[in-house]
């Protein structure tokens, strides 16, 4: 039997998120995981040595060696690393939100779908529900409550408590 060759996946951003997708691709036997960029190269090269990761010196290098990348960099940069990406032929996952503005998402959306690539926004918590709830038996939902609690802050300073947590209680809402 023929295997699949690996994809070959990078991660833009070495910041919290971009250490648990760091992390969570290392375990992953279906992947050759190519590396990091980011921009703060102190930081790049803590978690290359943390993780025996090549820290790549520039975007357009990992770029370059990848079939996919995680993009887990501030919300500003989103709609310019995702549109770079694309326009290197490169299959994303970005960290939520998508831009910061709708239209900067709908651009990213149609430029993805134009190039014929996969693009996934981080919305993972439906996949834990999908988990969670196997075998639960569902009658008609009348009401829905949710808390999101914690000693934590955000993640990102510049992104409102519904935009970077309470999102993922209305996805699984409507999910």
């Amino acid at each position: 039997m023929e295997t699949s060759p690996k994809i070959r996946i990078g991660v833009i951003g070495a910041g919290k998120m971009g250490e648990l997708h760091v992390k969570k691709y290392l375990e992953i036997a279906q992947i050759e995981f190519v590396g990091i960029f980011d921009p703060n190269p102190e930081r790049a090269k803590l978690l290359s040595e943390k993780y025996g990761i090549v820290a790549h010196p520039n975007l357009a290098e990992l770029l370059f060696e990848v079939d996919a990348a995680s993009v887990a960099s501030p919300t500003e940069t989103h709609h310019s690393i995702a549109k770079l990406c694309f326009e290197s032929g490169v299959h994303v996952l970005l960290e939520k939100p998508i831009a910061h503005t709708a239209e900067e998402g709908e651009e990213l959306v149609a430029l993805a779908a134009a190039q014929g690539l996969v693009f996934q926004v981080g919305f993972l918590e439906r996949f834990r529900y999908q988990t969670l709830t196997r075998n639960v038996p569902f009658s008609p939902i009348r009401f829905i409550e949710s808390d999101r609690l914690s000693i934590s802050l955000s993640r990102e300073a510049t992104i409102d408590v519904v935009s970077d947590l309470m999102v993922h209680d209305l996805d699984l809402a409507l999910s």
